[in-house]
């Protein structure tokens, strides 16, 4: 798979993590550029995310992949017309890659102000690759009438995710509530790299809390 950053957040280009590149840790949390090189080069291990594909037409099919003390992925599947909503990520960077399919980001016009409420779209193709910084609010979705997949790594391990209203297109409005993610085992250990847990880990719907 080739793979582009979406220059949207600007990082450096995507590398390869074979072997394990050297995290770049600050109170816990990787940074984006770290995130980006992970997220690169799990995309390019096609038999190991590959097997774990889902797709659901009610929601999102999430598969919670690998998880390590650093960092976690998860594999998400998208049916068409499927979204997340306008959301953060709580204290978490972020980075993930579309891996099949078109999605559609929605973020902010000027992402380097966190008061802008000025909503912009970007469609991203197979091998785009995102960067999300920690409190950064965007959207994803599957605008498109094909199935879509994509690769998601956090650091801190998703834990909340804020959202918020939109009150008017194209402006974010108020955060509104807090969703808390349930805790599943991954699928892959990848702490020792032991082979996969039988069957796909696929996350329950997470518990909401108004806020």
């Amino acid at each position: 798979m080739s793979l582009t950053l979406f220059s949207t957040h600007p990082t450096p280009p995507i590398g390869t993590v074979h072997p394990a590149p050297q995290l770049r840790v600050s109170a816990t949390r990787l940074d984006t550029a770290t995130l980006l090189d992970i997220v690169g080069g799990l995309a390019r291990a096609e038999d190991l995310w590959r097997p774990h594909v889902v797709h659901d037409t009610e929601d999102r099919a999430r598969v919670r992949l690998l998880a390590t003390a650093a960092y976690e992925v998860w594999l998400l599947g998208w049916s068409p017309s499927q979204s997340v909503g306008l959301h953060d990520h709580g204290g978490a960077n972020a980075a993930f890659v579309v891996l099949d399919g078109t999605l559609t980001e929605t973020v902010a016009a000027e992402p380097n102000r966190r008061a802008s409420t000025a909503l912009v779209r970007h469609v991203l193709a197979a091998g785009d690759a995102v960067t999300v910084e920690a409190g950064q609010v965007h959207d994803v979705a599957n605008a498109s009438e094909s199935l879509a997949t994509s690769l998601h790594v956090y650091s801190k391990p998703l834990r909340s995710m804020g959202f918020y209203e939109t009150a008017r297109p194209a402006v974010r409005g108020h955060r509104v509530r807090t969703l808390w993610i349930d805790d599943v085992p991954p699928v892959v250990n990848g702490d020792d790299g032991g082979p996969p847990d039988a069957g796909a880990n696929i996350a329950t719907v997470p518990r909401s809390d108004s806020h």
